[in-house]
């Protein structure tokens, strides 16, 4: 589980440890309340799990991006995207950690699911963002 956006030292940075502590746990539950809205969005049939289906029914993305996009969320790459999936990678976009950043654009990228980029994958990926590099 990835301790989402808070780092220890901003914690400990506060004034008073009390009203640092109550800030922080507000913001954290605040993140878990926005997490769990865009859950109960997505899950469709109330199944506790969002598959590659839900995403598809929910969203107008075109079906390439619905298969990076799913890729991405699906953390554990068991085939379904389940609330910690989720919550986890709403995390890391928020935290300040380019690697982790990275690493989940990556995925996005590597469609083939091999480790590797081609310079087609990359292409075909900014093509479905409406983005180009010639």
């Amino acid at each position: 589980s990835v301790d989402l956006y808070f780092t220890k030292d901003e914690s400990q940075s506060e004034s008073s440890s009390t009203s640092g502590d109550a800030a922080i746990r507000d913001a954290k539950e605040e993140f878990r309340s926005v997490a769990s809205s865009i859950f109960s969005f997505w899950d469709v049939d109330y199944d506790g799990h969002v598959t590659l289906e839900d995403i598809r029914r929910v969203s107008q993305l075109d079906s390439t991006f619905c298969n990076a996009f799913f890729r991405v969320l699906d953390v554990n790459c068991d085939g379904i995207i389940d609330f910690p999936d989720l919550y986890q990678c709403l995390g890391i976009l928020n935290e300040n950690n380019l690697r982790n950043r990275v690493h989940l654009f990556f995925r996005f990228f590597d469609t083939e699911g091999f480790g590797s980029l081609t310079f087609s994958q990359i292409q075909a990926s900014l093509k479905l963002r409406g983005d180009s590099i010639f």
